[in-house]
């Protein structure tokens, strides 16, 4: 609390980039918070919550009864299932108990989980330099405004309500959530080191990569181009579902499981091996499709750009891309989805 209040007294005749102090700033907020939109709709199209007596709809509402409404959602779904409710406060007693349980010795307090402790250090450590390494360049203001536009973006786009509609989807389909859970549970399994091996150093690789400039800055430009709505090649992305998708009507009309085995076999650990296939097939196709096959040694980022830009024309490619595999597939083993 003592430091808070120092850091509101700091605050005193500071200005944000549009021209207000950071008080005025606050001030705004509050009111954009508390003020009614008529506009506002919930993520279901909905044009009215409940009161804080959860029997009143509220219409016009403001942002905080919005949140408020779905907060209030979640605790009626979890109050309506028992076992939801039991099992969500066993998720937060083993979070707390795995990374923040406090041990008292001698009057003095330590984490159980050192390494916890450790990370909780780093993460800080790390946040307090990139703060001051912002002021010191002057680039404190500017970067709390890309920070409150990228989250006004995300919060208020197109990405939200998908997401929220995903849940609901993955929450009413009891056959969804069971695979989602059992694929969790295969990841956290303590009776396979190997595999929590691999995970621990993907993650780390992958955290590593996204903190690299030379490598995402060219990876990303090169991935935009492709997923791009307005590509003149058309979205990658896209495309990718719509492999998806078509290659499930195949599977499904032919009664077969093929490429749900495929992707099994693909993330399986053999004992016999130092991979899993998947990493195999990934180290080939970038050893395949970098800039000069014959050259040895790690990918250079223009390496990484090359081989995103061949994988998105096989995407994109009528003749000898995707369009390719999916005429087999029809004829092969699926005449009737030759739709």
């Amino acid at each position: 609390m003592r430091e808070t209040v120092r850091l509101l007294g700091n605050q005193k005749g500071k200005k944000t980039p549009s021209g207000l102090t950071h008080f005025e700033e606050i001030e705004r907020f509050v009111k954009f918070l508390l003020a009614d939109d008529p506009a506002l709709r919930r993520h279901d199209g909905a044009k009215s919550v409940l009161a804080a007596d959860g029997k009143t709809p509220l219409q016009p509402f403001s942002r905080l009864y919005l949140l408020l409404d779905g907060l209030r959602q979640v605790q009626d779904g979890l109050e309506s299932h028992p076992n939801a409710k039991a099992g969500w406060k066993n998720v937060l007693q083993l979070l707390l108990d795995r990374f923040l349980q406090v041990s008292f010795h001698q009057g003095v307090a330590s984490f159980d989980n050192h390494e916890a402790y450790v990370v909780f250090q780093r993460m800080l450590s790390f946040l307090g330099d990139t703060a001051r390494s912002f002021r010191e360049s002057g680039e404190w203001d500017s970067r709390l405004t890309e920070l409150r536009e990228g989250l006004a973006d995300f919060l208020g786009g197109k990405v939200m309500p998908q997401l929220i509609t995903a849940m609901q989807l993955f929450s009413e389909d009891a056959r969804v959530r069971e695979q989602i859970d059992g694929l969790i549970l295969h990841l956290l399994d303590q009776q396979q080191p190997r595999s929590q091996f691999e995970l621990q150093n993907s993650l780390a690789w992958t955290i590593q990569s996204l903190l690299v400039d030379r490598v995402m800055v060219p990876s990303a430009h090169s991935l935009g181009r492709h997923l791009s709505p307005s590509a003149k090649t058309g979205p990658v992305l896209s495309r990718a579902i719509d492999m998806a998708q078509r290659m499930s009507r195949i599977a499904g009309a032919s009664g077969t499981r093929v490429f749900g085995d495929l992707i099994s076999r693909a993330v399986r650990f053999y004992p016999q091996t130092s991979e899993f296939p998947l990493d195999d097939l990934v180290e080939i196709l970038c050893a395949v499709l970098r800039q000069d096959p014959l050259e040895p040694g790690e990918l250079t980022a223009a390496d990484r750009g090359h081989v995103l830009s061949e994988i998105g024309d096989y995407f994109l490619d009528g003749r000898r891309g995707l369009e390719k595999l999916y005429e087999q597939i029809k004829i092969g083993n699926c005449p009737a989805c030759a739709d």
